[in-house]
């Protein structure tokens, strides 16, 4: 929820500039020493997807 209060507040503030284009961009990375399990890959998928997030890859 912090990261939905940070982009709302930074975003408003650099949006209220009608010079302004703002671009929004969240990385997220997750190691496992033995790769994720198929669960958790088609799972995180599914929710990317549903996210409308542009690029899921492993």
């Amino acid at each position: 929820m912090r990261l939905v209060d940070v982009a709302e507040e930074i975003t408003s503030l650099l949006a209220g500039d009608p010079n302004a284009t703002v671009i929004v961009t969240l990385e997220i990375n997750a190691e496992f020493p033995n790769e994720a399990s198929d669960q958790i890959k088609r799972a995180v998928g599914e929710n990317a997807s549903s996210l409308r997030f542009k690029t899921k890859s492993w």
